[in-house]
């Protein structure tokens, strides 16, 4: 198993090695890592970079793998924990070797895996190697292993070993024998013991070419050099071997005198790194010697190995190093101050820097720079130079200019200003070698011409400024950059001798205005300004000057800035060093080579060779290393992926995770030092903004929609262009909900809620039209419709019971269902209610009820009770008109009844009267006299006409029952009526002897003239039927009011006082016979009461027994 210990590169151990015999000398930077760094050990014995870019550290503790941040510990799967050396194999793969065996690594995702190679033992057999020390591979990929006292060749999985004498057996623990091949293919072998050996392939065998006398000798580094020399390490200086190709002439010449040497490498084609055991590292270059690089702590190395951009990886007893060469390296000279007030290039391309005392020149600066001081101040402080060494320039802090040409040395004083200091910060020279001078505290500028003569050209020429730098661009045209927010650019137009104003903004000024430090121009002669709010750019034919965005570097102050011939813009500020390269930007700092973090203003040019020179408030500095297009930054690998920080995926490809996860991208960039890289990232196709720049080595991600991405992760270190974006495609499953069978589930669920929501909707609406029917059938329903307890409590009654028992809703409320029922139905009631209670059927009972205001109405009741036996509900039905109803027909039956009698008996009588006479007629027609037939006939009208008499009766009375009397008003004489009337029962009159006095006049009326008749005419029948013969009968007719009444008064037998009840009362039922033994219909009354009703009129009968009878006829002729 191994472990991961996670560390931060700084604060390391970084120092520097600066070469203080020459200015031209590399500047190295070192990084010691150390125990102290969480590095499992300080004993580490070699160093290797695998083709990932990752760092393997060979220790007495296991095998380290290094990325730059985080150090990973493999141990379990070594065959031994002593780690001694580490071999990269031609196509990349890494061998490790122990003390028991060869492993390999295995990587897959940038996950390693160790497995066996060769297997290792404790002791010599012929399958397995013994305590191997070293490994070679050569041109054939044949594996040479270096044992204690033996050389083994690995070649096609089998081994063989070539065994030495004992006086060739090593006594370290970790050299042995070691190898290299020659300028002629040869493999050359040597031991630590101070002999050397080559292989002869045709003999097999290894044949001693040298050994050195001095027995002393210890050989720990045998190396081939870029010139094909063979050098020899050993603990007293570095040996040549020379030879032929026939291993002829074999001379051994001391090459370098540096004692106690552990390692040889190549460093580039014209230099060596030389390590050594107790005395550090050195370096040896053709031209330059040897130099010992004295920034790196470590006296001991144990092994040395080439990075990328010639990083030197050391491997030490002490821990292991970084050494790379730094991006600056300082200019240092012999100046009288430190403060670099000015760098500025010469007519001729050469450079000018000043101290503020003396004035240097950088002269044909190709590699390393060239110094020499040309000019010492006599007075005041040098803050600017123009022109060439024999034309020179310089202007000075107390507003004037000093003209050095040749040797002569001329003043110009410029314009007197109200500033205490009249510093004249910029000065350049244009194409016609005038000199233009801006001064603190002048509105303007200066024109200085080659005669020492000055012009000031202010608001009058068309510049309004407070001038602070002045240059000039690619065609020689001058340009003037002051402080305001609508005057910080002029341009001057030499033709017409003015300067225009070209100062616009497509920005909003925010706090103070703008003052501009630096102007410079690129190879399109665009514009660029320095200025204190910012980096500002406008195009050579533009009219806006834009600000351009420096991520990270938001409105700095840039005090010094240059444009090297491939349009890389350089920028000094309060903080370094910024270098902006085709979108990248890229910060340097004191750990990168400069003297300062102050950059000084205006003090950045770049030099012939494209590099750039800076002035800092420590010294001067150049860009020492080269930046080529191709410098890009190498892409970052994906070292983890963790799904909602448990779930670590193994495999990179084929990615998925679940909807609404969030997962942890671990990623870094295997490039060294790297605690300078930023990141950026994006997902592709959703968005192709990539992310503001960051140092963080992970990235989270979450709420990302369902479906395929691609993340892309790119990266840049300093000085480096932004690498090509890493990918990882990954797919995010749908949520289950979104999956498809539960969208079918859904639908499914979605189709039958929409079935039940119209089914329920379909029966709410039912519902609400059944409510809506019940409530109206309970508004219009003529039923009591009730809902009581079982005690009889109102619980609901519809609006019909206001209506049918006067109570209001709120008095019915408080009224008991028992005490509206009489007492004599009220047991019966509750006697049915109380079965209702112990069965589930309806009952039905008829009950009268009382209303508000005693009165009884019947009601038939039908009764049922809730499934809980808590309600009762019930509908009453009003049957007081089915009572009165069949009232009214029990009177039609016994109206029937009444007919079927008089037709039975009293109809009978007549026509038996009159079928006896016509039968004695018809049988002895001839045997009666004429009298005889007289009388007969007479009787016989009698009985016809009393037939007759009844059959109108009956029939006007049986047209009254059934209500088929038509009324026809018309306006009569009612004197002629009654006389007709009398005239009609004359003959009973005389029949009995009666007399009539009739007392009468002319009144005039609307009747209904048959139905008067017939009242009329009954009134005068019945007078005459129950009179005494002999006797009279008074008729009058008169108006009283609006009345007219007709009065008849008989004075016969009268009538009983309870018979004249019934008769007021219409339930006398039995005719009575006149004085003479008249029948009658006993329908007299009825019928003449229901005529008189026709006639708005009514009857009125007084009588006395055996007095007599007065009968009244009232009508209201007026009521028409």
């Amino acid at each position: 198993m191994h472990k991961i210990i996670n560390y931060l590169i700084f604060p390391l151990a970084i120092t520097f090695a600066l070469y203080t015999n020459s200015i031209c000398q590399n500047n190295f930077m070192s990084i010691e890592y150390k125990n102290e760094l969480n590095m499992p050990t300080n004993l580490t014995k070699a160093i290797e970079i695998d083709k990932a870019g990752f760092v393997w550290i060979a220790t007495d503790n296991g095998l380290v793998k290094f990325d730059g941040q985080n150090f990973t510990v493999f141990k379990d799967q070594l065959p031994s924990k002593y780690v001694k050396n580490i071999v990269k194999l031609k196509n990349g793969d890494v061998l490790i070797v122990s003390d028991l065996g060869i492993s390999k690594i295995i990587t897959e995702n940038n996950n390693h895996q160790i497995v066996d190679f060769i297997k290792g033992a404790a002791s010599k057999t012929d399958s397995t190697i013994f305590y191997p020390k070293m490994v070679f591979v050569d041109d054939d990929n044949i594996l040479w292993i270096s044992e204690p006292d033996a050389i083994v060749k690995y070649e096609n999985g089998k081994i063989f070993r070539f065994n030495f004498d004992d006086n060739q057996r090593a006594d370290s623990y970790f050299r042995s024998f070691l190898f290299t091949k020659d300028k002629y293919g040869n493999l050359l072998a040597c031991s630590q013991k101070g002999s050397l050996f080559f292989y002869d392939k045709d003999l097999n065998k290894f044949i001693k070419l040298y050994s050195f006398k001095n027995k002393n000798i210890r050989i720990d580094a045998f190396h081939k050099s870029p010139s094909d020399e063979i050098l020899i390490g050993t603990n007293e200086g570095a040996y040549n071997i020379i030879y032929n190709m026939k291993f002829e002439d074999v001379k051994v010449v001391k090459k370098y005198n540096i004692n106690d040497i552990s390692i040889i490498k190549n460093y580039d084609e014209n230099s060596l790194l030389v390590g050594t055991w107790s005395s550090g590292l050195f370096i040896i270059n053709k031209k330059n010697g040897t130099s010992k690089i004295d920034g790196l702590k470590f006296d001991n190395i144990s092994n040395i190995t080439i990075g990328e951009a010639g990083n030197i990886w050391v491997a030490s007893d002490e821990g292991f190093a970084l050494i790379t060469e730094t991006f600056f390296n300082a200019i240092n000279y012999n100046l009288s101050s430190f403060y670099i007030e000015n760098v500025s290039k010469a007519i001729d391309g050469n450079i000018f820097f000043t101290d503020g005392n003396s004035v240097y020149l950088i002269d044909n600066f190709v590699n390393k720079p060239k110094i020499t001081n040309i000019f010492n101040k006599s007075e005041s402080l040098i803050l600017c130079v123009a022109g060439s060494q024999n034309d020179l320039w310089i202007s000075y802090r107390d507003g004037y200019v000093e003209h050095k040409k040749n040797e002569t040395i001329s003043r110009i004083y410029l314009p007197q200003t109200e500033s205490i200091n009249r510093l004249v910060r910029s000065i350049v020279m244009d194409n016609s070698n005038s000199i233009w001078a801006t001064e603190e505290g002048l509105s303007g500028i200066v024109k200085i011409n080659g005669n020492n003569e000055y012009r000031l050209y202010n608001n009058k020429n068309g510049i309004n400024t407070l001038a602070q730098k002045v240059a000039k661009d690619n065609f020689g045209y001058i340009y003037v950059g002051g402080v305001g927010s609508n005057s910080f650019l002029f341009y001057y137009n030499p033709q017409i001798d003015s300067f225009f104003n070209i100062s616009k903004t497509n920005f909003k000024m925010l706090g103070d205005e703008i003052i501009v430090n630096e102007i410079a121009f690129d190879s399109n002669n665009n514009i660029w300004l320095g200025t204190n709010k910012g980096l500002l750019y406008r195009e050579h034919f533009g009219e806006i000057f834009k600000k351009i965005n420096l991520n990270g570097y938001p409105e700095i102050n840039i005090k010094s800035l240059a444009i090297d011939n491939k349009d890389r813009i350089w920028i000094g500020f309060e903080y370094g060093v910024l270098l902006i390269n085709k979108g990248s930007i890229s910060k340097f700092d004191t750990n990168d080579g400069l003297p300062n973090l102050t950059a000084t203003y205006r003090s950045a040019v770049i030099a012939k060779n494209n590099r750039l020179i800076i002035g800092t408030a420590r010294g001067l500095a150049y860009f020492q290393q080269e930046i080529g297009d191709n410098n890009v930054t190498n892409p970052p690998i994906i070292t983890q992926i963790i799904e909602n920080n448990n779930y670590n995926h193994k495999s990179f490809t084929d990615l998925s995770f679940e909807y609404n996860s969030f997962f942890e991208f671990s990623f870094i960039t295997l490039t060294y030092p790297n605690d300078k890289v930023q990141y950026q990232w994006r997902l592709s196709g959703k968005d192709n903004t990539w992310s503001k720049p960051t140092y963080n080595t992970k990235l989270v991600l979450s709420q990302i929609d369902n479906g395929e991405h691609k993340l892309q992760i790119r990266s840049q270190n300093t000085g480096y262009l932004w690498s090509k974006p890493t990918e990882i495609i990954f797919w995010v499953n749908k949520p289950w909900y979104k999956s498809f069978y539960f969208i079918a589930f859904c639908i499914i669920i979605v189709i039958i809620i929409v079935i039940i929501s119209i089914h329920y909707s379909i029966i709410i609406k039912e519902k609400k039209w059944i409510e809506q029917k019940i409530q109206s059938f309970f508004k219009l329903s003529s039923d009591l419709i009730a809902i009581i307890s079982p005690n009889g409590t109102m619980v609901f009654t519809n609006s019909i019971w206001s209506e049918r028992l006067l109570y209001l809703n709120e008095e019915l409320k408080q009224i008991n269902f028992f005490d509206l029922i009489p007492e004599n139905d009220l047991v019966k009631v509750k006697n049915e209610l109380s079965q209702l209670m112990n069965s589930e059927n309806s009952i039905s009972f008829e009950s009268g009820f009382f209303n508000k205001e005693n009165m009884v109405g019947f009601y038939s009741w039908n009764f049922s009770v809730s499934a809980d036996k808590k309600y009762l509900f019930g509908i009453g039905r009003d049957i007081n008109e089915i009572m009165q109803m069949q009232s009214e027909l029990a009177e039609l039956n016994k109206n029937k009844d009444k007919l079927f009698s008089l037709i039975s008996h009293d109809l009978r009588s007549p026509f038996n009267s009159l079928l006896g006479y016509s039968k004695m007629l018809l049988d002895d027609f001839n045997s009666f006299t004429q009298s005889e037939i007289k009388e007969i006939v007479e009787s016989s009208y009698k009985s016809s006409k009393k037939a007759f008499d009844l059959l109108d009766d009956l029939l006007n009375w049986s047209r009254i029952q059934i209500d088929k009397i038509s009324v026809i008003l018309t306006e009569v004489n009612l004197e002629h009526i009654i006389k007709d009337e009398i005239d009609w029962v004359s003959e009973l009159l005389v029949g009995k002897n009666i007399s009539i006095e009739l007392k009468t006049f002319k009144i005039m009326c609307k009747i209904d003239i048959n139905s008067y008749k017939v009242v009329l005419r009954n009134i005068l029948t019945n007078a005459i039927k129950f009179s005494l013969p002999n006797n009279k009968i008074d008729v009058i007719l008169e108006k009283i009011g609006n009345d007219i009444v007709l009065v008849v008064t008989d004075y016969g037998v009268g009538i009983s006082e309870e018979k004249l009840i019934r008769i007021r009362e219409n339930r006398n039922n039995d005719s009575s016979y006149g004085t003479k033994g008249e029948k009658g219909s006993a329908i007299g009354y009825e019928l003449i009461n229901k005529y008189a009703e026709y006639n708005h009129g009514k009857i009125i009968i007084d009588s006395k027994l055996n007095k007599g009878t007065t009968v009244k006829f009232i009508i209201n002729c007026f009521d028409r």
